[in-house]
């Protein structure tokens, strides 16, 4: 089983060796994530969705050398269709489910949080298996990854403090690098326990 102190303390590490990257890939996409208008929603579809992998790709990269900024592009330039549609099938499973019922939407975002990281691996892997992976590989991890985030509610509280200045030089950074840890972990529980033929890692 992960260790969440020593997940987040090997993410921490990451971000700060490559802390000027990390930080400009976290400020793109949260500027990104700003633009609305009427195209608001087209535009979270078709660049948005992708820009997201890009940024996870990013990050799991870094966790093993320092990684070019050039790597939140990837969902643009590799199957960018397959990434459009796997994100927009996960975003609104994940919707219709909270809407729903909001708790059952907790945890479904729970069992789809490696959708980005699997597409940041696999961009070919199709819309329907790549849900399905991520909900197989956060079975039995699904709690252990909710209080992983609560972890970092003190960083958050902080950020308010600083009208967000914090989240952008530090917390988003430093929760990115250490979610790209804890998919990692996850992973290799995952390949560890399922050696099959079929297994895309």
């Amino acid at each position: 089983m992960w260790d969440r102190v020593i997940l987040k303390e090997n993410g921490k590490a990451a971000f700060q060796a490559n802390y000027g990257n990390s930080v400009l890939a976290v400020l793109l996409l949260i500027a990104s994530t700003g633009i609305g208008g009427p195209l608001g929603p087209l535009f979270a579809i078709f660049v948005l969705y992708p820009l997201q992998v890009g940024v996870k790709r990013f990050f799991l990269m870094n966790s093993y050398y320092p990684a070019d900024l050039n790597e939140i592009t990837f969902g643009f330039h590799n199957e960018y269709g397959n990434t459009v549609l796997t994100m927009f099938l996960t975003n609104l499973f994940l919707g219709l489910w909270t809407l729903l019922f909001f708790p059952i939407g907790i945890v479904k975002a729970q069992s789809y949080r490696l959708v980005p990281y699997i597409l940041a691996e696999n961009p070919g892997i199709g819309a329907t298996e790549a849900i399905t992976l991520s909900r197989q590989m956060m079975d039995g991890h699904k709690w252990d990854a909710f209080v992983f985030d609560l972890s970092f509610i003190g960083w958050y509280l902080l950020n308010l403090l600083t009208l967000g200045i914090l989240g952008i030089l530090y917390v988003y950074p430093y929760h990115y690098a250490a979610d790209a840890e804890l998919y990692r972990a996850i992973r290799a529980a995952f390949t560890t326990g399922n050696p099959s033929a079929d297994n895309p890692y």
